[in-house]
């Protein structure tokens, strides 16, 4: 009788629908091939090892490998700097971003905004039908005047930006007392930081993001460029509709960075913006040679991973999403090439401050390495981990794969669902660092990636933490 409920079990619909191969069944042949191959080893490294989380570059997927940041200070429910800044701003150190997400906090308190997490969800299924639920018409009088812009990205994930605009995002805004709305449609998901860059920040309150971290990278490259003095201190919110969400997931502490966005985590990340609580993190810059600072959110990556993100842009038209990344990392990582680059970088130990700006002369406090590599990136925070120990103070993990001898050892090592767990593999290493210097060696592939996003070929990049408070970053939610 046990074997017989046992093998029931296993041809159940429940554990059918459970089974991811179902719902990555890909468009085209050839990326079947890829996507099928890459599936199968992840499902085989989460049968040995409870679950994977694949380590990406930027944003998602299999990008980079961002992590998470230890939550800096919350600031409970008071609106705060979020309400009209006018007199306050210019007192406000820190930026910040309203990204929903799920904090850890008392049972009590857990129980009950998952309580008004359902009342809304209940709702904005058939707001005819069901009251608007209170913990949204009691937010009315402290919002009173509040004014959002909202930032759409039609074209980002799988193109729902309007769709979520429409039929989550305004009507819990307005119930929330939040009426003096503004919506700015991208052009490009490079149109992004100009069109921030036009912007009046005088005369809105708060920015809203309705797309995935290269849009939200955008917003940030933006404000860093903008002519307003507080413009890196300007409050910025996230609604992911993107192809991976990674900042996201990181910041709602995701102990899996592909797991999927649902609907009640849209609602929770709007509820959490009405409500107006903030949690901080610095803001890392990067710069080339002779350009402008420039901030990220996710990460950056180099060598194999950034050559495999240029490969997935050309598959934009297919129309996948994650399958994308998916199969150009892996046919990339069929080739074992090997990247050389000489890497200057100031362990997080150090007691030297990083300059400002790229150092001519490095002290005795630096360290020195040319690879070579066949995986490096960098991220700010660390995944796979609780919110509050994902954020760092001043200082990232550098993420090098070298002198791996298969694919298989290098697949491994991606697919750890903790940053921790690359400690552990023995062609991986993590470097945790204030600041670093990279420069291609020879012929060396000069490509690289921010948060998702080809950049152009650089000769020398410099990457820091913004030293003021102004530019730190503040999530909301």
């Amino acid at each position: 009788p046990d074997r017989l409920r046992f093998a029931m079990a296993l041809t159940s619909p429940s554990y059918v629908e459970r089974s991811k191969v179902r719902n990555l069944a890909p468009k085209l042949a050839l990326l079947t091939l890829f996507a099928a191959s890459i599936l199968g080893l992840a499902y085989s490294v989460n049968h040995g090892n409870g679950y994977v989380a694949m380590a990406t570059s930027r944003t998602a997927g299999i990008r980079g490998l961002w992590t998470r940041n230890p939550g800096p200070q919350r600031h409970g429910t008071e609106r705060g700097p979020l309400v009209s800044t006018k007199g306050v701003r210019g007192k406000i150190a820190l930026p910040k971003v309203m990204l929903g997400s799920i904090f850890s906090r008392p049972q009590a308190s857990v129980d009950i905004q998952e309580n008004n997490i359902n009342n809304i969800q209940k709702w904005i299924r058939n707001q005819n039908a069901v009251e608007v639920p209170d913990c949204l018409t009691s937010l009315r009088e402290r919002n009173k005047g509040r004014r959002i812009c909202i930032i759409v990205n039609p074209t980002s994930g799988a193109r729902k930006g309007l769709d979520i605009l429409n039929s989550k995002v305004l009507p819990i805004l307005n119930e929330g007392g939040i009426f003096k709305i503004k919506t700015l449609i991208t052009t490009s998901r490079y149109s992004v930081p100009k069109q921030v860059q036009e912007m009046d920040l005088d005369s809105v309150d708060d920015l809203l993001v309705i797309g995935g971290d290269g849009t939200l990278s955008g917003v940030f490259i933006g404000l860093g460029e903008h002519t307003h003095k507080d413009a890196m201190s300007f409050p910025v919110g996230l609604i992911p509709c993107g192809s991976h969400n990674h900042m996201f997931k990181v910041m709602s502490g995701f102990k899996n960075v592909h797991s999927k966005i649902t609907e009640k985590h849209l609602i929770s990340s709007l509820l959490r913006l009405v409500e107006g609580k903030t949690e901080r993190l610095p803001i890392p810059l990067v710069q080339s040679s002779g350009d402008k600072h420039k901030p990220f959110m996710c990460g950056l990556s180099f060598a194999l991973l950034a050559a495999a993100f240029n490969t997935s842009e050309g598959l934009r038209w297919t129309g996948l999403r994650k399958a994308r990344y998916y199969a150009a990392i892996l046919w990339q990582i069929m080739k074992m090439k090997q990247y050389r680059y000489k890497v200057r970088y100031l362990p997080h130990t150090s007691r030297e401050e990083p300059p400002k700006s790229l150092p001519t002369d490095f002290s005795s406090e630096w360290k020195t390495e040319e690879g070579p590599y066949q995986w490096f990136g960098f991220s700010p925070l660390s995944f796979g981990v609780d919110r509050e120990n994902a954020i760092n103070s001043k200082w990232g993990y550098m993420m090098i794969i070298e002198k791996a001898k298969s694919p298989l050892a290098i697949i491994r090592t991606i697919l750890r669902p903790k940053l921790s767990d690359w400690e552990t593999q023995e062609n991986a290493r993590l470097e945790r660092v204030k600041a670093f210097a990279i420069e291609p060696i020879g012929e060396t592939q000069k490509d690289w990636n921010m948060d998702g996003e080809k950049m152009k070929d650089f000769k020398q990049l410099y990457v820091h933490f913004a030293d003021t408070e102004p530019n730190q970053a503040t999530f909301v939610g």
